[in-house]
């Protein structure tokens, strides 16, 4: 995600507002790239939850060459996501 970059911080101060755009990338100039990741997907779920999701899930998916994650929210604690049960281990809970 191109946070620090000029280009997309209009998108990017809308998706996590400009104050919390602006926070994690001063979190983000000093950490390694894994850490990077996590700070990036907690701030998106932090930013989910405020705006009403009760429940957030951050599924991880990789296909030969692209590694991607994708977000579920839910009011209520009930989780299917392609057949996926909520303890099975092909969904991970954030």
């Amino acid at each position: 995600m191109g946070l620090p970059n000029n280009a997309v911080k209009e998108h990017l101060n809308a998706l996590f507002g400009e104050i919390r755009a602006n926070q994690v990338r001063e979190k983000l100039q000093n950490l390694k790239p894994e850490e990077r990741e996590l700070t990036i997907v907690e701030a998106i779920c932090e930013a989910l939850k405020e705006m009403g999701g009760k429940y957030v899930f951050c599924i991880a998916m990789r296909t030969t060459r692209t590694y991607f994650r994708v977000f579920q929210v839910k009011k209520c604690p009930i989780v299917m996501l392609n057949g996926a049960k909520r303890n099975e281990a092909s969904l991970s809970i954030t």
